[in-house]
């Protein structure tokens, strides 16, 4: 069994060696160049880039899944193998993990065997379990002994920030907090600022 996790943010998703942006298209046909392509079910879906628009839930629709594929592919492939039983690591946001996580587990368990293409390429995946932990969190939780009795958590995303204090090694999730803030939710606030003092566009490449 190879443990992999696999974090379906707003803006990227991310797995140990790997990074995509989260957006899913949907094509009416199998396209002519099949980079970053998933077929999943007869159908394709393009992945990477931006994401079109902001989800209250993960397990709202499939972009989830099709990203989660994507991730599980392209990890695979980098270790040669196209069929593997995987132990999925998965993040959600501090304040809606409690609030999430049972649906997200029922909304994974539906697709516990995966069969889909990567890039053309044949892959079939058996998820054996789930596992979820709050974001930010499990980025930070193998150095916690060097801490002090004090410290915050800051996980700055594309469109959240998730704060989190943690108090001689615990966290405290009684004050942890996400908002509906983030580097990009910054950009455009500069942009606009911007384009109402000099009236001008402002070159983001």
């Amino acid at each position: 069994m190879i443990n992999i996790g696999v974090d379906v943010g707003y803006g990227n998703t991310k797995g140990p060696t790997t990074l995509i942006g989260s957006g899913v298209k949907k094509l009416s046909m199998r396209p002519p160049i099949l980079g970053n392509t998933v077929e999943y079910i007869g159908s394709f879906y393009t992945v990477g880039g931006s994401k079109t628009d902001i989800q209250r839930s993960k397990t709202q629709n499939e972009d989830t899944l099709i990203l989660t594929m994507a991730i599980l592919g392209k990890e695979l492939r980098k270790l040669n193998l196209h069929e593997a039983e995987i132990r999925l690591g998965v993040g959600l946001p501090l304040t809606r993990i409690g609030a999430e996580r049972e649906d997200y587990l029922t909304y994974m368990k539906k697709n516990q065997r995966l069969d889909f293409k990567l890039e053309g390429s044949r892959y079939t995946v058996f998820i054996n379990s789930v596992d979820i932990f709050p974001q930010g969190y499990a980025g930070v939780i193998g150095k916690l002994k060097s801490f002090g009795s004090f410290t915050v958590v800051v996980d700055l995303g594309s469109w959240t920030i998730d704060i989190l204090p943690i108090s001689d090694g615990q966290p405290d999730l009684a004050n942890c907090k996400s908002l509906n803030l983030g580097v990009i939710t910054a950009i455009n606030d500069i942009e606009e600022s911007l384009r109402q003092k000099w009236g001008e566009e402002v070159d983001v490449a």
